[in-house]
């Protein structure tokens, strides 16, 4: 008697779609399974996030730019992340479980940073300006020197003199030169100092991952099937096999 041919492949795809309905309740289980894990292990992914950045100018203290300084100094403050985009930008991170609080402490904690940097460019532009005083003031005497100098240089008749007074004037003016030049760029860094800005913020719901978490788990839930069902499927036929031969393993 001839060998009956088989086709193999058409018994599984038979076999499949007589129980069609696992592969809708197997996937859906997994993604909701999946979803649900996702959902409990990234608790701090819910919520909202507000975002803002402020600008600290000509401000370059550490103890102000530097992200770990300023988050151990509001260590307290509950979900804030610091960060340095830029050079002349600190951006704070705020997570909070509602949109009113996330925004709420970031413009607590941004305020009060935004103070401190305040307090250190005032400090800066003062002090700028006293040693800008004080170079004008030096060259103020200087110019006197100078003209006390030039002046006595005229009266004397004393070659040795004369030299004296031509080498402190000399000196004189060198000296002048730098400080009259120091003096413009005290100036000058006051006039173009850059100020500290609280640059606009965002506030947005955190992403929560579940659109992603479903869609993995569904893929998983189908790949699960296809297995589950085809070992049922083997499982099937080496029973039938073992039952015609009158031969049972166990």
């Amino acid at each position: 008697m001839a060998e009956e041919k088989k086709y193999v492949l058409y018994e599984y795809l038979v076999y499949f779609w007589k129980r069609k309905w696992l592969f809708v309740i197997i996937p859906l289980v997994t993604a909701v399974l999946i979803a649900a894990a996702v959902y409990i292990l990234k608790a701090d992914s819910r919520g909202y996030i507000a975002e803002g950045t402020v600008f600290t100018g000509n401000v370059n203290q550490k103890e102000l730019t530097d992200p770990e300084i300023i988050e151990a100094k509001y260590q307290d403050v509950k979900g804030l992340a610091i960060n340095v985009p830029e050079r002349d930008k600190v951006k704070f991170t705020v997570k909070a479980k509602s949109n009113t609080e996330a925004e709420k402490v970031l413009d607590q904690v941004r305020n009060q940073y935004f103070t401190d940097l305040k307090k250190n460019a005032q400090l800066r532009i003062e002090l700028t300006k006293k040693q800008h005083t004080s170079l004008e003031k030096r060259v103020e005497t200087l110019d006197s020197n100078l003209a006390l100098y030039e002046k006595r240089l005229a009266a004397s008749d004393d070659t040795y003199d004369q030299e004296g007074y031509r080498e402190l004037i000399g000196k004189s003016m060198d000296e002048r030169y730098r400080a009259a030049e120091r003096a413009d760029k005290k100036e000058g860094d006051v006039a173009l100092f850059s100020h500290p800005e609280i640059l606009p913020a965002e506030v947005y719901k955190a992403k929560s991952y579940i659109p992603e978490s479903l869609a993995i788990g569904i893929i998983l839930g189908l790949i699960l099937t296809v297995a589950l069902l085809t070992l049922m499927k083997y499982l099937s036929d080496a029973r039938k096999f073992y039952k015609e031969k009158g031969s049972f393993l166990d």
